[in-house]
């Protein structure tokens, strides 16, 4: 099955974020969510949605790996006005994203946490 890889929002809209983190916690794959406003769009991905038994040893072994990898999305998908925000090694926010990019930023994130965390894992 062929799972979303985000959810995109006008605005924070509390039920949504939580519906959506319930389905990736259900379906064990990555929290990535993309807010959009007339030409810009932030990104944020969390691993909070992993069950940490099955994953912390997969992305703790990974995590310089996982870190170099966001910047390296960042630099290609920035503008002037992006910056990026750590809020520890396991939860990202890239602000300011050209909103025609923003799904592409997603993808790129969701198919690098999945290629470290294994499906058999999650």
């Amino acid at each position: 099955m062929e799972h979303p890889k985000f959810a995109k929002y006008k605005n924070t809209d509390k039920k949504e974020r939580s519906r959506w983190f319930n389905y990736c916690h259900r379906h064990q794959i990555p929290y990535i969510t993309i807010e959009y406003r007339t030409s810009l769009a932030d990104i944020e991905f969390d691993y909070i949605t992993y069950d940490k038994k099955n994953s912390d040893d997969y992305l703790l072994k990974n995590k310089e790996y996982i870190k170099e990898q966001t910047f390296n999305i960042f630099d290609k998908y920035s503008n002037k006005r992006s910056n990026v925000w750590s809020y520890g090694w396991s939860t990202v926010k890239i602000n300011n994203i050209d909103l025609e990019q923003a799904e592409d930023v997603a993808i790129e994130i969701y198919n690098l946490i999945t290629e470290i965390i294994p499906q058999t894992c999650a």
